[in-house]
């Protein structure tokens, strides 16, 4: 099993009996991947990556009962932060402001939270047929 799987499984406090279910993998190569927010059936993290945008966090959502997978949008001039919470309905994340021109704050001295509906997220990504 490869860092970046997304594999839950039900508590036990015996190793022996651990038994995860691979359900993804996620995207990238998970070396920049955060720890995981998990909140009943979804768990939530952030994957670094790489765009035309330059180098970045985005949030990733995996819902754990089935591994369909959401990735929330990036934002124009703001940079997503941590997950804070996650329900069955929306996500709460921090948001920073990274660029010096932003009325003159330093890069990641202010931070707002943004309550993002999951419902905006669209239908997901469906897991691998062979993860």
């Amino acid at each position: 099993m490869s860092f970046p799987d997304t594999s839950p499984a039900p508590f036990t406090s015996d190793p022996a009996a651990l038994k995860p279910t691979k359900l993804r993998a996620l995207p990238g190569d998970g070396t920049g991947c955060k720890p995981w927010l998990v909140s009943g059936d979804y768990a939530a993290t952030n994957e670094f990556v790489t765009s035309d945008a330059g180098q970045e966090y985005l949030p990733v959502i995996v819902r754990l009962s089935d591994g369909v997978m959401w990735s929330v949008p990036r934002r124009d001039v703001r940079n997503w932060g941590h997950p804070l919470y996650i329900t069955d309905t929306e996500i709460a994340l921090e948001e920073g402001m990274p660029n010096q021109h932003d009325a003159g704050v330093p890069p990641y001295f202010s931070w707002s939270i943004v309550r993002y509906p999951l419902a905006l997220l669209g239908p997901g990504e469906p897991p691998l047929a062979d993860p």
